[in-house]
Order: C-alpha cells, then structure tokens, then sequence
C-alpha cells in the first residue's frame, strides 16, 4: 500500500491479488512495450531527462486498447484505491465500478490508476528512474 497526493485530497492504493495483476499486466502489454525505447530504456527515463519521447508509440497502444480492457483495468485499479478524509477512509469506487465521489475527474482518475500499477506491477513494466515518485500510467 502506498499513499498519494492529488491536490489536496489523500489516497491510499491498496495491493491487487496475484490474479488481478496478471490480467491486468496482459492487457497492459503492448502500453509497456511501446514505453521501451532504444537500448531497453524506456521512455521515462527520457522524460525524466528532458529528452525526446516518441509519444505517438504510446497514444496508439491505448487507443488500440478495447472499451473492455480499459474498463477491466480501470475499474481493477481503483477498486483498491480508498479516500482519506478527516479519519475517515472510504473506496473511491462502488461494488458497481462507479466512482463513489463526483469530484475525481479523468486526470485523477488515470493518475490513481497510474499508481495502482505502478505500485502493483513495478517488475513488469518501465519504471521511472530511482527516486521518482511519478506513475508511470498517468
């Protein structure tokens, strides 16, 4: 489990099962092989550097992506995302998928996904340079 800051609102990412981050890892695939650039460095590692990232590799594996993996991942990822208020610590999303709170809008919403895999996947997927805290799905 991790803690996140977005704004001012605080998340805590929770583990996936073994199971959960399989599926997800295999339909995240082709997004992680088009972030591998040249040389096994992935395409963080230019960010972090100021240099040249071929963004369109990118953008074309998501949009590749069917409605339902992108659920699927999505809707596995923030299933083990809570919200931190005041004590209080609730799921962001409901059994149904929904999110619970209507203020988490798409950039929030991939940003906690983001982490979820980051957190979860860090052994198959580009990772950011050591001592990054940026998701690298985000």
């Amino acid at each position: 489990m991790a803690d996140i800051e977005i704004g001012e609102k605080a998340f805590i990412t929770g583990r996936l099962s073994a199971r959960q981050q399989f599926h997800v890892a295999r339909r995240l695939a082709p997004l992680f092989a088009a972030m591998v650039s040249n040389g096994g460095k992935s395409d963080l590692d230019g960010i972090a550097g100021g240099g040249d990232v071929d963004l369109s590799k990118v953008a074309s594996s998501i949009a590749n992506l069917s409605d339902a993996d992108c659920d699927y991942v999505l809707d596995t990822c923030l299933s083990v995302v809570k919200y931190r208020d005041n004590g209080t610590v609730c799921n962001v999303a409901l059994p149904s998928g929904q999110l619970r709170y209507d203020w988490i809008d798409m950039q929030m919403m991939l940003r906690l996904a983001g982490a979820v895999v980051q957190d979860n996947l860090a052994g198959f997927m580009p990772t950011a340079p050591s001592g990054s805290n940026d998701a690298a799905v985000a």
